[in-house]
């Protein structure tokens, strides 16, 4: 596209910077807008539900990172718009909602006055619903895994719905967890169950989400 099509009135989809040569002055029209993303279509799979073929658009998921408290700043996931109105990845328990640490998978150990565990040990929880979750999802979590000033973003590596246990695989940092702290699960296809949430399949390269009321 012309550098002057993009100051015409309309939304200009641009997939790559925007180079201006040097000495060259741009004034854009009213209207005119710059998005830095891809206009998707999507099909209806159920009721409310709708999904779009990732691979149709030639988008490649980005992959979730682990983010948080001790972790490098690095950019992370696709995101989701509905006319300018950002959807929100799925969520167990709902937004606002955390399950607790019930105990850890090893005994703990005293760092000052307080009993920690490690992260890559695992830990148990108290609730049914992760076990009726499918197994190969792309399942993340968000815990404030030892003080509550310092969350991280953890990928889900297993989760044994009858024992209620749980293993993580877990970035750099600061890997302690203790028994009582908060955490709650995202992108689980399954909790896609509310207005304005949305999930990535990573396996199938596809997008599923209900939109809000209104969704053209």
């Amino acid at each position: 596209m012309h550098l002057s099509e993009l100051t015409k009135p309309g939304l200009h989809f641009v997939s790559s910077p925007v180079s201006v040569p040097n000495g060259t002055h741009l004034k854009a029209e009213k209207g005119s807008r710059l998005i830095g993303g891809k206009k998707l279509t999507a099909e209806p799979v159920s009721a409310g539900l709708w999904c779009v073929d990732l691979a149709k658009f030639d988008i490649d998921p980005a992959p979730f990172v682990s983010r948080g408290f001790g972790r490098k700043i690095s950019p992370s996931h696709n995101e989701l718009f509905i006319d300018g109105k950002p959807l929100f990845l799925s969520q167990y328990p709902k937004r606002g909602g955390f399950l607790t640490v019930k105990s850890l998978g090893k005994e703990p150990h005293v760092n000052g006055e307080v009993a920690v565990g490690q992260l890559l040990d695992g830990f148990y929880y108290d609730d049914k619903r992760p076990g009726e979750w499918a197994d190969g999802q792309e399942i993340w979590m968000l815990g404030y895994w030892d003080w509550d000033w310092s969350p991280t973003r953890e990928r889900v590596k297993s989760i044994d719905g009858e024992k209620q246990f749980i293993t993580v695989d877990i970035g750099a940092g600061q890997n302690n967890v203790r028994e009582g702290q908060r955490f709650c699960f995202y992108n689980v296809r399954e909790e896609v169950t509310d207005e304005g949430d949305y999930c990535i399949d990573f396996t199938e390269k596809k997008l599923y989400f209900r939109p809000y009321a209104g969704f053209d």
